[in-house]
Order: structure tokens, then sequence, then C-alpha cells
């Protein structure tokens, strides 16, 4: 486990990163499918799964421990404590730093996505996307959720979606599912966008889509099934009810004061030529 930059920086082809909190039910379980998927599209030492646990100081979570476990079983796996305020946000903001990767890519702990997504996404901006995005919105797309009001899941699924009409009532957003927990960009384009990015928690991805439409990048949408494993979620909508409203009117209020505008993003990813700073 390392907290500081890793002393081998070599740059490698693909960082995955994994926010995790509470995930002691799942991350294993998330590690070896992620791994054994990478490995069938990558070489050994090609690629890199980045642990990033995101524990509260008073949080009683062991998650921590596991992905130290779990790193020390796998070579490419690596466990990372995030230092500052807890939240998904801080802790893809602190992976970014660490990530070795050309191109780097992030999924929910519970992998609520086929892992062969992440290959797809990432091969996407190989090819010169700039930032491609699962979209659970296309008509490509598969739920496989229990459509019952009673399941959280679906519950979680419905409000996602009217979510994001009040995003893209307010804010210059025309992604149709900001908060799909799996995107890739390039390795530059998460860096100079997480230097922007001023939330710790879920709202992350609405300043990532404003740092991508700000400089005029190119956003791409990929369609995805998702793999719904448990009802259970990190995420209490109860609890960060209070939080959204907050993050929204600070965000918009970055936006309008042009916080996300005009980056000088390096677009793409050049394979050939690109190197760590």
């Amino acid at each position: 486990m390392y907290t500081t930059d890793p002393a081998d920086s070599r740059p490698i082809d693909l960082s995955i990163l994994i926010p995790a909190r509470k995930a002691e039910h799942c991350l294993e379980e998330t590690c070896a499918r992620l791994h054994e998927a990478t490995s069938s599209y990558r070489d050994p030492g090609s690629f890199e799964i980045l642990i990033a646990s995101n524990v509260g100081a008073y949080d009683a979570d062991g998650t921590p421990g596991l992905a130290a476990d779990i790193a020390s079983r796998f070579d490419e796996v690596v466990a990372l404590d995030t230092p500052g305020l807890p939240g998904k946000g801080a802790a893809l903001k602190w992976g970014t730093k660490m990530a070795r990767g050309r191109v780097i890519a992030f999924v929910d702990a519970d992998l609520p996505f086929e892992p062969e997504f992440l290959e797809r996404a990432s091969r996407a901006v190989e090819r010169g996307a700039d930032l491609a995005v699962a979209n659970r919105r296309l008509a490509e797309s598969r739920l496989n959720l229990r459509r019952s009001p009673l399941s959280p899941g679906f519950r979680r699924h419905l409000l996602g979606r009217a979510f994001n009409r009040v995003v893209r009532a307010l804010l210059p957003i025309e992604g149709t599912d900001t908060q799909a927990g799996a995107k890739a960009m390039s390795r530059r384009l998460a860096r100079e966008a997480f230097d922007r990015v001023v939330c710790p928690g879920f709202l992350f991805d609405i300043e990532l889509f404003l740092c991508a439409a700000g400089a005029g990048l190119r956003v791409v949408d990929l369609p995805v099934t998702m793999c719904h494993r448990a009802d259970k979620s990190t995420v209490s909508v109860i609890r960060l009810a209070a939080n959204v409203a907050y993050w929204l009117a600070r965000i918009m209020l970055r936006s309008l004061l042009g916080a996300y505008s005009g980056a000088r993003f390096v677009t793409g990813v050049n394979m050939e030529t690109e190197t760590t700073t």
C-alpha cells in the first residue's frame, strides 16, 4: 500500500480506479472479476487496478484492510489510502494523481456493469475520444433490474433518470446519463479536470461533464449492460439529499463564473509519445 507517488512511475496503458467505502461485501469479487477480464485483453504489467479506500474518520470500515489484502495477492492491484474528506469524488481525485495509466478508467466498487465495458471505453479513448462514458439511457443498453417499486435498485434507477433531467435543465450538459459509475478518459484530461473538481461526493461527475463541455472536448456515450448484483448501496438518498441541493447550487455558481470553461486540455491519447509528468 502507498499513499504518495509510487516509486515505479513508468507509464502503462491503463489504470482502473475503484473508489471503495463500506465495500467489504463486494470488493474482493469485483477485483477478481476486473483482473480476470482485463488480463484477457491486456498484457501483464500493462494495466493496474487502484483501490482508493475512501473511509471517513469515524467509520467502522474494514475496507482499507481488505484492499491491502487483495493487493498482496494480485501483482496489478494497488491499495491507496485517500487523505482528506471522505467521498467518491475525493477518492477519484486522489487516485488520478497516483495512477500511471495513459488511459484512466473508473468503476463503482460493486461493479454494476459488465467488466468488459471498461475495455471498450479505454479503447475508445485510445482511438481519440476525450471522455468515454457508460450511458444507461441508450437503446442498446440493457438494465438487468428487478422492476418493482419495492426494489432499491429500481428506485435508484428512477431517481437517477429524474435527477439527470434536473441537471440538464440547470446546467449546460447534454449527456443523458451523468451519474453512471463507469467512465474512461485520457490521463491528462483526468488530471486537469480533477484539478477543477471541488465536490468530494458523487456529484463530481457533473463537474467532469462541465469541464469537457467548457473545453469543447469529444465525449462518447457507450451502451452498457447493467448487472445489478445486490440492492445494497453505499449511497443513502436521505442522508445525501441536503448535500445534493448544496452542491448543485455551488456547481451552478462556479459554472456561471466560468470555472469549467476555457481549459487548455490535451485531448485524446497518443500511445507513442505521451509520458507521465
